[in-house]
C-alpha cells in the first residue's frame, strides 16, 4: 500500500481535457492516469464476470465515505473476521465479523483496542498454528494483526517512519491486545539506528521449516519507500519445557527479529520493477492435500510499470530467490493474494489487475488501464510454467481502479473473498467494501 491521493474516476468516454485536469489530483505512487475499463491486450486467458461463477457477492460497509485496503481471516471456530481503515491506508481500523460464511456481516465491533484508533497503515490478518519438535500441529493457535508505520507526507500534516505495530488475539479474535510497536522510534533511539519505514507489514507470513519441519517461526514481509523489501521472522517465547509463554492476560508473548533484505542478491531488479507488497505461497504436498510443500513462491507487485509482475522461487526457505521473471498479463498488477482449494487443486490469486500502456487511444503517456480486482484461477504447475490458467475472473468491476487488496480464505472448496472499490455506480460515489463467495465448479462449464 503506498502514498497516494484519491484515484481520479474516469472511463474510456471521458474527454481528453478531463483526463488532463484530473492528472493533478494522481497518486504518488501511481504516478500516472488510471482508469478501470475492461482492456484485455495480450490476453490468452478466457476472462469471464463473476456472475458466470454462481457466486454471490454482498457489501460489508458503506457508509458513504471512504474505506479501503481490508484483510480476511478465518479463526478456528469458522468465524471470518475482516479489518480494514477508515481511509486510504492510514485511519482507525474497523472490524466486522461473518459467522455464516461470508453471506453476511455483522456491525462493526465495537470497544476494539484503543491503539488501532491511531494505526497508519493497512491492516494485515493471520491465524498461525503452533507445532512440536516434530513439526506436528498443537492445536494452539493465535491470531496476529500487523499494521505498519511508513512515512506519509500530505497537504497539512505530515507522519514519520515508525516501524510497525501489531496485536494478538487467542480466543478467536473476541479479544485483542493494544498494538505493540517493533522497530520503529522509541527502538531507534535506543540502538542508535534509524526506525524502518514499514509499508504493507506483513504482506506475507509464511511458517518455515527446519530439516524438513515446520517450526515456531514465521516469516513476514515489507517494503520501504526506496523499495527495498524485507523479511522479519515471528517467534514466541517459551518456558524451559518449551510450552508458550502467556502475558497476564493469557496471551503468547510474540516477538518480531529485527529487518533483513528479503532478496538482496535482486536488488537491480527490485530498481528497475520497483518491486513491493510481495506474496509468498508455499507449493502443496505430494497428494495436494495441504500447502505442505518445500518450495515457496512469491509474487510481486511492479510498481514502476516498467515490467509486468514478477515471479521469483525459494527451495531454501526464503533464504534465498531464483532469478525473478516475469508474468504473464493476466498475472500483471497489485497486491496479489493466494489461496488454495484442496478439493480441486486449484488455486486463486486476487489482486487488482493493471495494464500498462506508454500511450492510450487518448495519447496520454504512460496511461495505467485495469480490469478492476480480479482472480486469476489455475493450477500451481500453470503458475509456475508460463502462468497461463484456466481463467481470469473479474470478481468486482470497480468504476475506478483504486481497488483490491483483498482477504482470501477457502474452506471445503467454497472460497470468500474481500475488498473494496465502487463496485455500483447507483449505490456509492466512493470505495467501500464488498465481499464475493464463491467455489470453482464453474469450470467445469466453461
Amino acid at each position: 500500500m503506498t502514498k497516494k491521493k484519491k484515484i481520479i474516476n474516469v472511463s474510456v468516454a471521458v474527454a481528453t481535457v478531463l483526463w488532463l485536469i484530473g492528472s493533478t489530483l494522481l497518486a504518488v505512487y501511481f504516478g500516472t492516469l488510471v482508469a478501470a475499463v475492461p482492456v484485455t491486450h495480450g490476453f490468452t486467458m478466457p476472462v469471464l464476470g463473476f456472475d458466470e461463477t454462481g457466486g454471490t457477492s454482498v457489501a460489508v460497509d458503506n457508509p458513504g465515505t471512504y474505506l479501503a485496503h481490508p484483510d480476511l481471516v478465518m479463526a478456528d471456530d469458522g468465524t471470518l473476521i475482516t479489518m480494514y481503515p477508515q481511509d486510504h491506508g492510514k485511519g482507525p481500523i474497523a472490524m466486522k465479523i461473518s459467522e455464516d460464511f461470508g453471506l453476511t456481516w455483522s456491525d462493526r465491533v465495537q470497544n476494539t483496542p484503543a491503539s488501532w484508533e491511531e494505526s497508519q497503515e493497512t491492516p494485515t490478518l493471520y491465524n498461525i498454528s503452533f507445532v512440536d519438535t516434530e513439526g506436528a500441529k498443537t492445536g494452539e493457535t493465535a491470531l496476529i494483526l500487523v499494521s505498519g508505520c511508513p512515512y506519509w507526507h500530505f497537504i497539512g500534516n505530515r507522519i514519520d517512519e515508525n516501524g510497525f505495530n501489531f496485536s494478538v488475539s487467542t480466543d478467536d479474535g473476541d479479544t485483542w491486545s493494544e498494538f505493540r510497536n517493533m522497530y520503529g522510534k522509541q527502538w531507534a533511539a535506543q540502538n542508535g539506528a534509524e526506525p524502518y519505514d514499514c509499508i504493507v507489514a506483513m504482506s506475507s507470513l509464511t511458517q518455515v521449516k527446519e530439516n524438513g519441519k515446520y517450526v515456531n517461526k514465521w516469516m513476514g514481509t515489507f517494503h520501504d519507500h526506496k523499495f527495498y523489501n524485507y523479511k522479519t521472522y515471528l517467534t514466541f517465547e517459551t518456558d524451559k519445557d518449551g510450552s508458550l509463554k502467556t502475558d497476564s492476560e493469557g496471551r503468547y508473548i510474540a516477538n518480531w527479529s529485527e529487518p533483513e533484505y528479503l532478496i538482496p542478491e535482486w536488488r537491480k531488479y527490485e530498481k528497475l520493477s520497483n518491486i513491493c507488497e510481495v506474496e509468498i505461497i508455499r507449493t502443496p504436498s505430494e497428494d495436494g492435500a495441504s500447502l505442505d510443500g518445500d518450495r515457496l513462491v512469491m509474487i510481486t507487485r511492479a510498481n514502476s510499470r516498467k515490467t509486468l509482475s514478477l515471479i521469483l522461487i525459494s527451495d531454501d526457505e526464503g533464504k534465498t530467490w531464483s532469478e525473478p521473471r516475469e508474468l504473464p498479463p493476466e498475472l500483471n498488477g497489485d497486491r496479489h493474494k493466494a489461496e488454495y482449494d484442496p478439493v480441486t487443486g486449484k488455486l486463486v490469486i486476487s489482486f487488482r489487475q493493471i495494464t500498462s500502456y506508454k500511450k492510450s487511444a487518448l495519447s496520454v503517456k504512460n496511461t495505467i488501464l485495469s480490469l478492476g480486482w480480479v482472480g486469476w484461477v489455475g493450477t500451481f504447475d500453470q503458475l509456475l510454467s508460463d502462468g497461463k490458467g484456466d481463467a481470469l475472473v473479474v470478481l468486482g468491476a470497480s468504476q475506478t481502479a483504486d481497488c483490491g487488496y483483498a482477504g482470501t480464505v477457502c474452506k471445503d472448496g467454497q472460497f470468500v473473498m474481500i475488498s473494496y472499490g465502487i463496485f455500483d455506480g447507483a449505490a456509492a460515489d466512493q470505495p467501500y467494501i464488498m465481499a464475493v463467495r464463491f467455489n470453482l465448479e464453474f469450470l467445469n462449464r466453461k
